[in-house]
């Protein structure tokens, strides 16, 4: 990943725990736990052009994602190919 968008350190990449920050500028919280699910949506929104963290909202709390149109998605096991088929 490039300086610009993702991991700005590749050691938190490799040990799974960090920020990775989405071409928006908006920023998410990885560990072990997630760390699969939002490396999906962070793919998902590079190659789709997805604006994540302001048309696409996030909820780190209850981990959900928000479409535009107000549709609420749990991203525990967020697939980006079967998403983007099915809503973009």
């Amino acid at each position: 990943m490039s300086n610009k968008y993702g991991f700005t350190n590749n050691l938190h990449f490799l040990i799974k725990k960090g920020k990775i920050r989405f071409p928006s500028g908006h920023s998410i919280r990885v560990d072990r736990e997630n760390f699969r699910d939002i490396l999906s949506l962070y793919l998902f929104s590079i190659k789709y052009g997805v604006d994540i963290g302001n048309d696409w909202k996030i909820d780190e709390n209850n981990y959900t994602l928000t479409t535009p149109d107000g549709i609420k998605f749990s991203l525990k096991g967020f697939d980006n190919i079967i998403f983007a088929e099915t809503f973009l």
